[in-house]
């Protein structure tokens, strides 16, 4: 399964280091094994859903 990454969440990947995102974003996750494309799984929902807000 590969998530297209959009330009937004390539910058975003850029400006954060990766052990940042994974504290920042990343709930204990039985499917989580810190791959990029989880991670940004992560990302869209959190953003996704603070739009809704």
């Amino acid at each position: 399964m590969e998530i297209e990454m959009t330009k937004e969440v390539k910058e975003y990947l850029e400006r954060k280091s990766a052990d940042g995102i994974l504290l920042e974003y990343m709930p204990p996750c039985s499917m989580c094994n810190g791959s990029t494309f989880h991670v940004v799984a992560h990302i869209v929902k959190i953003r996704d859903q603070n739009k809704i807000k």
